[in-house]
C-alpha cells in the first residue's frame, strides 16, 4: 500500500504578487530557478484565470504588472 502523500500548498496571491515581480511571460515563470513546481502551477493559474481577462479581448490577459499576455 502507497504510504506517501501529495501535498499541493497554493501561495497566497500577496506572496503570488511578490514572487511574480519581473516576470512578464509564463516562459519566464518556468525558468524561474528560486520558485517551487506548487508556486509555477500557482502563478500559471492566476495569471490564466478570469480575473485578469481583458475587457473587449478575454483572450488576453493583463497582469498586476501591466503586461499584457496570450
Amino acid at each position: 500500500m502507497r504510504t506517501d502523500t501529495y501535498s499541493f500548498h497554493q501561495p497566497e496571491p500577496k506572496n503570488l504578487a511578490a514572487e511574480s515581480a519581473g516576470l512578464r511571460t509564463p516562459d519566464d515563470v518556468l525558468n524561474e530557478e528560486t520558485m517551487t513546481i506548487g508556486a509555477k502551477r500557482a502563478l500559471l493559474a492566476f495569471w490564466a484565470s478570469d480575473v485578469h481577462a481583458v475587457p473587449d479581448n478575454p483572450a488576453l490577459r493583463q497582469l498586476d504588472n501591466g503586461a499584457i499576455v496570450e
